[in-house]
């Protein structure tokens, strides 16, 4: 199966050949092209193409992210995503699990979910102990035809950003 972009979705074929089940759900209001090859008991091979079109969501969720793309941020600031939509419980894990966060050097961290001042859901990354100065830190979501409630869905996106100087406050006491 090839996205209407031109690259190829990756996928499984059944072992008897009889089915395809492609690795990730399929991204809505796009195009995508499907060639079939056979081969008939008498050996003669033939090969069909068609295409078939997924419907719009009827809410297409947008991410409110925190740092900004290409900034500069303190060693302690959360990866911070704001979503516009409220996400169903039951949907929770698989957001979660499309998310990458890869910071070099390694730096371990974890998700947790809160309600935001404005009382909208957010899910925050932070980092176990503060980065290193200067540690670049990206973030990519394989959201693509994600649900986040019935007829909801997100789009993929990637965003990079660099740890700025480790700066703390003490008082004297």
């Amino acid at each position: 199966m090839r996205k209407g972009g031109g690259h190829d979705e990756p996928g499984k074929l059944s072992g008897d050949g009889s089915a395809w089940t492609s690795d990730r759900t399929v991204t809505p209001s796009t195009t995508y092209e499907i060639t079939i090859a056979t081969r008939a008991s008498d050996g003669q091979n033939s090969t069909v193409t068609d295409s078939f079109t997924t419907r719009r969501p009827e809410k297409a969720d947008k991410l409110t992210n925190a740092p900004g793309n290409g900034g500069t941020v303190g060693t302690g600031m959360p990866v911070s995503l704001l979503f516009d939509n409220p996400v169903d419980t039951a949907h929770h894990a698989a957001v979660e699990k499309a998310l990458t966060v890869t910071t070099e050097p390694r730096v371990e961290g974890s998700w947790g979910r809160v309600k935001d001042h404005s009382g909208k859901d957010r899910i925050d990354w932070r980092p176990k102990d503060p980065r290193p100065a200067g540690t670049k830190v990206s973030v990519k979501g394989a959201l693509d035809g994600l649900d986040t409630k019935p007829g909801n869905g997100f789009e993929d996106w990637q965003e990079t950003w660099q740890q700025g100087q480790h700066r703390s406050a003490e008082s004297a006491s």
